[in-house]
């Protein structure tokens, strides 16, 4: 099994499940991925915030000097006036409605591109998990091709020392058992570099072995392969906002073309602090009505642009949708001949044992030489690294055409499926009612007349 050491914790990750949880639980890229999720919610406030009205003020102070013959005027006053300025959109050519509904499928975008990120890990945890358990059953079956060498050795010692044998056949198992040790230190050096790719992946460190993991669960037919990805594959479903976005921008090009109404109300109080104070409140509210009616032709060329993407979106999603078809192919048909080689390998796994065993007792009866043993092991040696190279390819095959498909196992991999945050929303609903502003009476920001008269002028206060 495996035993995992944490970086600064000891924990234990014992199968395969545990481990790609994991690093979908802590990868840095599947949280950036979330992060942009998150930001992607101020655009969308930044949209809807196109329906609230804005609200300023605007105030003025300064000093005047007026000489005027006869020494009639008044210098060294104080002037000041405050302005509140309300601008309340009513119909701005539907943008407004536009940008959410943009800001809203790039959000979705984001989703469906934190799940491609989680499939990539996911998949580059799930296949050095498969990749160090090859190496170490490769590893198992050269300790065990020594093992026998070592044996043969010493029935080849036993047998001279009685006069059965000769010296070249001790010389011959030497060779093999030297070239078997040199091959043995290989194996071992991969599974070191196997584990150590496994760690970094995950970002723990492997201490200890583990077991060949069972198949994924795989779909049953290439059709239903190909319709699961069509309905699921987070790289197509991230085309589709594309063409989607690109759709919105070609109505948003269209809205440039509307006219807008907006509501414009102004309060303007202006005071002075000479001897004769004086102070005057005015109130303005007005409705504007903008008309585009000649823009010099680039409205016209910025909604044909707008088209020409749209049109380009639709493209590159039909490619997508055709290589991500060309790789299910590919997938499906290096499954279906992984299961076959599987049959073939245990076949010869089987006649080169019984092949061994027969040539052994041929041998010790003295009707072949010794040679002929050794090659004999060899070739059980290379029926069983097949065997071992197939059961791990067809585990291997049928990993990659899931994530071919693009879909998360929930139940082997929770973490994995909740490993994006966020949920889509369903569909870019059009921005409607709701964001009005509840405003108060301009009268009541400042104060009614009321209220500013008792106050009094600007010099008694």
């Amino acid at each position: 099994m495996i035993g995992w050491l944490f970086f600064g914790a000891d924990a234990y990750a014992k199968t395969m499940e545990e481990l790609v949880n994991y690093a979908c639980e802590t990868h840095p890229s599947i949280s950036a991925a979330n992060i942009n999720i998150l930001q992607a919610d101020t655009s969308i406030a930044e949209a809807k915030a196109l329906f609230l009205p804005t609200i300023s003020s605007v105030s003025e102070v300064g000093v005047a000097d007026d000489e005027q013959d006869q020494g009639l005027g008044v210098s060294g006053t104080r002037p000041y006036s405050t302005q509140l300025i309300l601008d309340q959109p009513i119909y701005i050519g539907g943008s407004a409605g536009v940008e959410v509904k943009a800001a809203k499928l790039a959000k979705n975008r984001l989703r469906y591109q934190g799940i491609s990120q989680v499939i990539d890990v996911q998949s580059r945890a799930v296949f050095a998990y498969i990749e160090l358990g090859r190496t170490l059953s490769v590893f198992r079956v050269r300790q065990d091709n020594l093992k026998s060498l070592q044996d043969q050795k010493t029935d080849a010692e036993r047998r001279f020392e009685l006069g059965g044998g000769t010296k070249s056949n001790i010389v011959e198992v030497s060779s093999r058992i030297a070239r078997a040790q040199g091959n043995l230190i290989s194996a071992k050096a991969d599974v070191n570099q196997a584990k150590y790719s496994l760690g970094e992946v995950v970002g723990q460190a492997v201490t200890s072995s583990i077991e060949r993991p069972g198949l994924s669960t795989v779909v049953t037919s290439f059709q239903e392969a190909t319709s699961r990805a069509l309905a699921y594959n987070p790289q197509i479903q991230a085309a589709d906002q594309d063409t989607r976005i690109a759709d919105v921008g070609v109505e948003r090009t269209k809205s440039d073309r509307r006219p807008r109404l907006r509501l414009l109300g102004q309060l303007n109080a202006q005071r002075d602090t000479n001897f004769f104070g004086f102070e005057r409140d005015e109130a303005r509210l007005s409705l504007r009505l903008d008309v585009p009616i000649f823009e010099g032709g680039r409205l016209a060329a910025r909604e044909k642009g707008a088209l020409h993407e749209a049109s380009s979106a639709r493209f590159n999603r039909l490619t997508l949708t055709r290589l991500v078809i060309e790789q299910l192919q590919t997938e499906w048909e290096a499954l279906q001949e992984t299961k076959l080689l599987i049959d073939v390998n245990e076949d010869l796994v089987a006649a080169s044992m019984e092949a061994l065993e027969a040539i052994k007792r041929e041998a010790f009866e003295g009707f072949r030489p010794n040679r002929d043993v050794l090659d004999a092991q060899q070739e059980v040696l290379e029926a069983r690294l097949s065997l071992e190279q197939s059961r791990f390819a067809l585990t291997d095959a049928s990993f990659r055409l899931q994530f071919a498909v693009g879909e998360v196992d929930e139940s082997r991999f929770p973490s994995c499926a909740e490993a994006v945050v966020l949920s889509p929303e369903k569909d870019a609903e059009e921005a409607g009612g709701g964001y009005k502003l509840r405003l108060p009476i301009i009268g009541d920001l400042i104060g009614g007349e009321n209220k500013r008269r008792d106050r009094g002028p600007p010099n008694r206060r």
